[in-house]
């Protein structure tokens, strides 16, 4: 008997990342280095290595990441890199089961050496013209400057912002609805699926989960008749309690009928007697009053 367990499959894109909010204005200078935190598993390092370099390499061993994957620091070849990195990764959902917003900003030489105990250490940066400077160069020749702007523009600006962040995560989930023909061809490879649609990805058992299965609806299927049966001798003694309940009953009243006949035949009896002894006795009666009145006619007579 082949047996078959069927498996339904929901398609997600675990590595897309999702924008919350637009990036905050950074607190640390521009340089090549980037600290990334609130990360959460589960994630591989490689998806994060992946994320991290769309815009730009990393130099070699520029990576470091903790034990427990929160954190990690992330060195770019170059500045323009770091930056467009920063600008694309601060405030999205990163992966899209992360419950947390992503924290990316620019760091330094001092904060990698104390964060890694000098795992992972600095020495220059690569700007766009080809010339290697160091990371205090770096903050030096590009000042963070934060332009104050009235607050009707603020506000304004905002509004922008949200609608841009409303309509970029409808495009977002609109996506992560439409499953990827690399990841269906995937499946395809992977399970059976049914003809009819929606399709249902399956796979048959094999030998030994199908014996198991068997095994399983053969105990099953003793236990439910082991149960009928119980209950079926659970009925027949309670109908055997009934009937003789019911017997008992019928006898008893059955005796109560014969009882109360005897008493109606009783009292007949008595009855037709005294109706006997009051006939016997008016008749005597009657047979003393003709004598008397006998008498008393032969004494007239003889008078």
């Amino acid at each position: 008997m082949l047996s078959y367990v069927f498996l339904f499959v929901v398609i997600v894109d675990y590595n897309q990342a999702v924008r919350v909010r637009s990036p905050l204005t950074n607190r640390n200078p521009p340089s090549c280095v980037l600290h990334i935190a609130n990360l959460v598993r589960p994630f591989a390092q490689s998806q994060l290595r992946e994320l991290l370099t769309e815009d730009g390499m990393l130099v070699n061993n520029g990576f470091w990441i903790n034990k427990i994957k929160s954190h990690c620091f992330a060195v770019y070849e170059s500045i323009d890199a770091a930056i467009a990195t920063r600008n694309r990764l601060d405030g999205v959902k990163w992966p899209v089961t992360n419950p947390k917003v992503l924290g990316v900003d620019f760091s330094n030489d001092s904060e990698v050496l104390k964060e890694t105990d000098g795992a992972l250490a600095i020495t220059s940066c690569m700007v766009t013209d080809g010339n290697s400077i160091t990371v205090k160069e770096v903050a030096k020749e590009t000042p963070v400057v934060e332009e104050k702007k009235p607050l009707d523009a603020v506000a304004k600006e905002e509004v922008v912002q949200v609608e841009q962040t409303t309509k970029q995560d409808g495009e977002v989930q609109e996506a992560e609805r439409k499953p990827s023909e690399s990841a269906v061809n995937r499946l395809d490879e992977l399970f059976k699926k049914t003809i009819s649609t929606p399709q249902i990805y399956w796979l048959p058992l094999t030998t030994e989960e199908g014996e198991k299965r068997l095994a399983a609806i053969k105990a099953d299927e003793e236990l439910r008749r082991q149960r009928r049966e119980q209950r079926q001798k659970e009925r027949e003694e309670k109908e055997k309690l009934e009937q003789e309940e019911r017997e008992k009953r019928r006898k008893s009243r059955e005796e109560e009928r014969e009882k109360r006949k005897k008493q109606r035949s009783n009292s007949k009896q008595r009855s037709r007697s005294r109706s006997r002894h009051r006939s016997h006795s008016r008749e005597k009666q009657r047979s003393r009053s003709r004598s008397r009145h006998r008498s008393q006619s032969r004494d007239r007579h003889h008078r």
